[in-house]
């Protein structure tokens, strides 16, 4: 190779050595900071496309340093447990946070409705824990209830697309004007402080997110009460006071509802998915458990499965572009790879000191 060749040769492997380093450096802006995601809704129940559904989004909380959720504004004082390490305890957390956010009608961060391919997106999401709440819809002679979502978005530094199928619990319309409902109280993990459990609590009985009565439920009454309400109506129940030293849980079917109280000094035991049964004298309840499950592909245009099966209602969640293992049950969240940011500033470094040397020989 001649001198000036070997000069010119030099000089290319510096400005080569250039590009790699000022790529590499164009990599470091994007931070946890800058995020923002959309997540989509897909809302169908083979063969039906559940258009003009509304949903609610509410932002609950977020990670603390240690890891742990921490829910924060109208949240804050939920007595929810927030130890969610499995996808039973993530859906038992949205059904109870979707409770408080209908029945003390907190304000969404945003609402929308299902266009008719049953979609709706909720867009420039910083990360953070949300709550995504629909409302139930009648097509033909069926209802269809949605269950409650709850996501996090972890704050990976790079604009997510999330595609989330919510499930549904279909029910045929009634035949009759009213049902029976029925509602059970239940104590939890508290043998050793049984001093901690007050003596009655008063439930509010809601119908379309009107407070219709107040009852009490004490041990004369076997922590039970059974009540008639519209057939048609969205009936829920509220504990009006929990105790001090217990988190809530609000578990149901089509006509019973079943209220846990847990006492903090325990970690909850974590309730079987397919059913609680808690049998009285007068009733044996048979609360079926909603699940949410997350799972990663990355064909993103496969469907999502709408079957309903042994009265559990599955969430997926899908997110476009590249894939990440998930465990716990939580929505699993990628982010750009970093492993280019020293490769390409370390090869950049070494081409530049190359490139100088072999131009500057003679």
């Amino acid at each position: 190779m001649t001198r000036t060749a070997l000069h010119r040769f030099g000089a290319l492997l510096c400005a080569l050595g250039v590009c790699l380093w000022l790529t590499a450096c164009l990599l470091l802006p994007a931070t946890a900071e800058d995020t923002r995601s959309n997540l989509t809704l897909i809302c169908r129940s083979d063969p039906v496309t559940l258009s003009g559904m509304q949903w609610n989004l509410y932002r609950v909380g977020a990670r603390s340093a240690d890891g742990s959720y921490q829910l924060e504004g109208d949240f804050a004082g939920d007595p929810v447990s927030m130890e969610l390490t499995t996808a039973s305890e993530m859906q038992t957390a949205a059904d109870t946070l979707e409770n408080y956010a209908v029945l003390e009608q907190r304000q969404p961060q945003s609402t929308d409705k299902t266009d008719d391919s049953g979609s709706v997106t909720f867009g420039e999401l910083e990360k953070g824990l949300y709550l995504l709440a629909g409302k139930m819809v009648v097509s033909g002679d069926k209802r269809y209830i949605p269950s409650p979502v709850l996501v996090e978005i972890a704050g990976k530094p790079e604009e997510m697309n999330l595609l989330a199928y919510p499930k549904f619990q279909v029910r045929k319309l009634p035949t009759s004007d009213t049902i029976q409902y029925t509602v059970r109280k239940v104590w939890k993990n508290d043998e050793s402080q049984p001093q901690d459990r007050t003596a009655f609590i008063d439930v509010g009985l809601y119908q379309d997110g009107t407070l219709t009565d107040t009852v009490r439920l004490d041990e004369s009454n076997g922590w039970t009460y059974h009540w008639s309400a519209d057939a048609l109506a969205d009936c829920r129940i509220l504990e009006m006071d929990v105790p001090k030293e217990y988190t809530v849980v609000y578990r149901g079917n089509e006509t019973q509802f079943l209220m846990i109280n847990t006492h903090n000094s325990t970690k909850a035991s974590t309730i079987t998915p397919e059913s609680t049964v808690v049998t009285t004298e007068t009733t044996t309840m048979a609360v079926t458990s909603a699940l949410a499950t997350s799972q990663v592909t990355g064909d993103t245009t496969a469907p999502a499965t709408s079957s309903v099966t042994g009265g559990a209602a599955v969430t997926t969640v899908r997110q476009t572009g590249n894939t990440a293992a998930s465990s716990g049950g939580k929505l699993p969240q990628t982010g750009q790879l970093w492993w280019p940011v020293p490769v390409l500033a370390g090869a950049g470094l070494v081409l530049v000191v190359v490139g100088f040397r072999l131009h500057s020989k003679k």
